[in-house]
């Protein structure tokens, strides 16, 4: 403000004018506070015989109030869980907060549990807290039970037997859902052979309706496991010998006939050497194990199992080595053949021979060895050693022929007190 000051030459008083009775001052904006006066006014008289001095005001800011919300993100789903929490402060202020997580969540990988927020003066982004979805891990056990029942309960069938596989089971805590993943599988199972019996006379053979019982290959499941169906092999009687009146049975008579396939097994040196043979029976897909001939060892530890193939008509040989032996007379499996380059000599058809053949890779020699070719033997009473037949050894007679054939059979039977352990009846399109 100005002011015109004017003196009294004779009394030596000044006279003070103001231009202006009254001044108005706004007060600043500072963001995010609020002043106490919004302007400050300054009012003075027209005239005064005082000299003016200066006047001053204060003006108090005081923070605005600040908010913000903390809320919670399924990071699996993208959506917004629970129940969000509003915060509150000042401008500039800071405060604490603790995550209150949802039932059946926890807290994400890196997300804080607990933190702090200063309030900005304005735009105070919404704290997130991360979470995803808890689990509950448990065990379950799933049984297979395979029962074995004789037609008729004509004599005692072999025990049951139960399987069992352990899983484990991953529960999500969030939807319910669970996972179980197995920690193995159900193992095929061989039926067992029941021996043949004699009941009044009349010696019986016994089949069962399932030579093997397939295995299971579990796969990680959603939901609990479940036990499979149980299964139930019924051994029925497929052929029959009276011991006390013997007559000739027919091939019709006889019923289904069972068989299995015989093979040939060469134990082969690098050289082309047959070293041993071994002959197994059974069908194809089933497994036997073999020893290696004494002195030598399998240069494929795994060749001790041997896996029957679909066809017999050619000899199964397997890779074998002579044992090194030591200075005081130890034989050491392995020796030079075991770094060597190994040729298995070419399968023919089941038979090996020798003589004047020469040796080398793709031709086998040593002793022969021929696959017997005669129809095979059946077991007498009681007995537990069943010749089944060699290759090529299981014609039957034609229609015109079964009368004589059969009745040879017959003999047979009753000499030997045979029980019927398999025929595979074949048309022999020669006859």
């Amino acid at each position: 403000m100005t002011w015109t000051g004017d003196t009294d030459d004779v009394t030596g008083k000044t006279t003070w004018t103001s231009g202006q009775q009254s001044v108005a001052v706004a007060s600043p904006t500072v963001a995010g506070y609020t002043p106490d006066q919004a302007s400050v006014t300054f009012t003075v008289p027209a005239t005064s015989v005082t000299a003016p001095t200066a006047k001053t005001a204060t003006v108090t800011y005081t923070a605005n109030g600040q908010s913000t919300t903390l809320s919670y993100v399924d990071d699996i789903t993208g959506a917004t869980v629970g129940m969000p929490t509003t915060l509150t402060g000042a401008t500039n202020s800071t405060t604490g907060w603790t995550a209150v997580v949802p039932t059946g969540y926890v807290l994400a990988d890196g997300q804080a549990a607990v933190g702090s927020y200063t309030f900005a003066a304005t735009g105070n982004t919404p704290i997130v807290v991360h979470l995803t979805h808890g689990e509950s891990h448990g065990t379950a056990t799933t049984s297979r039970t395979i029962t074995y029942v004789v037609a008729g309960n004509a004599t005692q069938a072999p025990a049951a037997v139960t399987q069992t596989v352990q899983w484990r089971t991953t529960t999500d805590l969030v939807t319910g859902a669970t996972v179980a993943t197995p920690q193995g599988n159900f193992a095929g199972v061989t039926t067992p052979y029941l021996p043949a019996t004699t009941r009044d006379g009349a010696q019986t053979s016994w089949q069962p309706d399932v030579a093997n019982v397939a295995g299971m290959q579990l796969t990680a499941q959603t939901g609990m496991p479940t036990n499979p169906a149980d299964v139930t092999v019924t051994y029925r009687p497929y052929a029959q010998v009276d011991t006390n009146d013997p007559h000739v049975w027919t091939k019709h008579q006889v019923g289904p006939a069972v068989y299995a396939e015989q093979y040939v097994v060469n134990f082969v040196t690098t050289t082309g050497k047959v070293v041993g043979t071994t002959q197994l029976v059974g069908n194809a897909g089933n497994q036997f194990g073999v020893t290696a001939p004494t002195g030598y060892h399998f240069v494929d530890k795994a060749a001790g199992t041997v896996t029957l193939p679909a066809s017999n008509t050619a000899a199964i040989n397997i890779l074998v080595a002579a044992d090194s032996v030591d200075n005081d007379g130890t034989k050491t499996p392995g020796g030079d053949d075991d770094n060597t380059t190994h040729h298995l000599p070419s399968t023919g058809d089941n038979t090996t021979t020798t003589g004047a053949g020469t040796q080398g890779k793709g031709t086998a020699t040593d002793a022969t060895r021929t696959v017997p070719t005669a129809a095979w033997t059946l077991p007498t009473t009681g007995s537990t050693n069943h010749s089944l037949p060699a290759t090529g050894g299981r014609s039957l007679p034609q229609t015109g022929d079964q009368q004589n054939a059969w009745a040879i059979l017959g003999v047979g039977l009753l000499t030997a007190t045979l029980g019927l352990f398999g025929i595979k009846r074949r048309r022999d399109t020669e006859r």
